[in-house]
């Protein structure tokens, strides 16, 4: 099949044109963008076609001077009009602390999507092939990347259309020699500091050894992985929609429903759980969402933070909410511990303990009272605030560590610092604010009444 025939099937089968529609040319001057303008040109009557070519310098190479009026020249002889800008890139680079390739990328997105505005265009057409293509799976995949890395470059992506994905690099470089097309050459593709100039310069001449074919199949792998991908998708929007309840911005998801989902539609939902409160998927890794899944098995209050991005366990469900408010630390009374032994009265900041011996009769107890067990009553034992380690004994005689204590009550991280306790060593034997908890003791002999007074701080 003649080459135009071939990318007009491709376009026609991919629904990359529209009749009557104007279309934004990448065009850098090298090979691919010279064909694909030249494509373009010589497919136009077929679509009704109105071209404009777009050249971004991106002030990294002196040739790029020359290169800018070359494509010029090109369009016009094609009966393209010419846009152009200059940007920095090295600058850019540094100041999002990104490579010069990326910076690169994001300059020429923006420009385009700036002349498809200016100039009323359905669409943007960038010159990458089938030889591309198998370097950008190469790439997802040596990085770690899933189906959707797989997947590579689609044929349209928004307004992003890739005409020449059909074509491989021998015969865009046949049909140039073939018509003597003129174009320049950017050093940079020699580079080998750049990843993807490793790939095609040394591990695809290493991978045709192997299979003469490798780009072929690269390219078959990625269209498989395309259209399972495409399907995940939609099985997780679907779930998204059945499974996730929103709330004050925030989305939640019942861990039990998580847990019973096949791990691939579970990475997925959890990846569009977050990609909701980010407004991105970007920054997701596959570490992360499995910490996430992680948090499943994990107690109620615990939880992981991305930026833009917090994921605690509330419950019975997964909460997926913003980045968690650091609040300002309130000021905590400058007495760190009181020495307590036997009755009397103890003051902690504006806080005061009395321990006085239980009154006659059947005593009960009032709000911040518990009873302290007569082993205790002459012991020495420590009113302070909370340290870390402490481990809390409840009156069902069971204990447990005080942070998971306070995870079950859902007492504020923030609070935590600030309320009075009254610990044998690690041991904490009352929390105040929580009478109703924690009660050691009974009203026996020798026993005591303890009781707090004053709190301004109360769990």
């Amino acid at each position: 099949m003649e080459i135009a025939e071939k990318v007009a099937s491709f376009c026609e089968r991919n629904d990359l044109l529209q009749a009557g529609q104007t279309l934004i040319i990448a065009c850098s001057g090298g090979p691919d963008s010279m064909t694909l303008l030249h494509l373009m040109a010589t497919l136009r009557q077929r679509w009704n076609l109105t071209l404009v070519a777009a050249y971004v310098h991106h002030g990294l190479r002196a040739a790029a001077d020359k290169e800018l009026v070359f494509v010029e020249a090109q369009a016009k002889k094609f009966g393209a009009r010419f846009c152009s800008t200059r940007v920095d890139v090295a600058a850019l680079a540094k100041e999002r602390g990104v490579s010069a390739e990326a910076a690169g990328r994001v300059a020429r997105y923006a420009f385009f999507a700036d002349c498809l505005q200016r100039f009323g265009a359905a669409a943007v057409a960038v010159g990458h092939h089938a030889d591309d293509q198998a370097e950008t799976v190469l790439l997802h995949l040596l990085r770690g990347g899933g189906t959707s890395g797989a997947a590579g470059m689609q044929p349209k992506n928004g307004s992003v259309i890739r005409p020449l994905l059909c074509l491989t690099r021998d015969e865009i470089r046949a049909y140039i020699r073939d018509r003597g097309l003129p174009y320049c050459i950017d050093e940079s593709n020699e580079d080998r500091r750049y990843t993807r100039n490793r790939i095609r310069l040394d591990l695809l001449p290493l991978l045709k050894a192997y299979n003469p074919s490798v780009a072929a199949g690269l390219n078959r792998f990625a269209e498989i992985s395309r259209a399972e991908d495409d399907y995940l998708a939609g099985e997780t929007e679907d779930l998204f929609a059945r499974l996730v309840r929103r709330e004050n911005g925030e989305y939640y998801v019942r861990r039990e429903a998580l847990q019973r989902l096949h791990p691939a539609l579970g990475r997925r939902l959890i990846r569009r759980l977050g990609a909701a409160v980010k407004g991105d998927g970007e920054d997701i890794s596959f570490d992360f969402v499995e910490r996430v899944r992680d948090l499943l098995a994990k107690e109620n209050g615990k939880e992981i933070r991305l930026k833009k991005l917090t994921v605690s366990v509330a419950n019975d469900e997964i909460r997926f909410a913003g980045p968690v408010k650091r609040e300002k630390k309130r000021a905590v009374p400058t007495a760190a511990e009181v020495v307590v032994q036997g009755t009397g009265e103890y003051a902690l900041g504006s806080l005061h303990l009395c321990v006085r011996p239980v009154p006659e009769g059947n005593y009960e107890l009032q709000k911040n009272e518990f009873f302290l067990a007569p082993e205790y009553v002459n012991k020495l034992l420590s009113l302070r605030y909370r340290r870390g380690g402490e481990r809390i004994y409840l009156k069902n005689g069971h204990h447990k560590s005080l942070k998971k204590y306070f995870n079950e009550k859902k007492v504020p991280a923030a609070h935590r610092g600030e309320i009075p306790l009254l610990c044998d060593g690690n041991a904490v034997l009352f929390v105040f604010g929580r009478s109703a908890d924690i009660n050691l003791a009974g009203c026996s002999a020798g026993a005591a009444v303890c009781t707090f007074r004053e709190g301004h701080t109360n769990a």
